[in-house]
């Protein structure tokens, strides 16, 4: 089955959990995971291919939440 077959009958239609429709909003923080991995589309780090760039950490990574 390809990604471009209709999908057969019987196949979970259920909305997408909270968790999963939380990661397609826009980023307001980082989403990164504890051990600093992020898989995020709009991750800016991914995007600038950070750390390895400049050694720059996650401009989203703020501290506020922790506050």
């Amino acid at each position: 089955m390809s990604p471009y077959d209709p999908r057969p009958k019987g196949l979970n239609t259920d909305p997408a959990p909270p968790s999963v429709v939380e990661m397609l909003k826009p980023l307001r923080r980082c989403a990164a995971s504890r051990d600093g991995e992020c898989w995020h589309a709009d991750c800016p780090q991914i995007r600038d291919n950070e750390p390895k760039a400049t050694g720059r950490h996650c401009p989203l990574d703020t501290g506020d939440e922790n506050a």
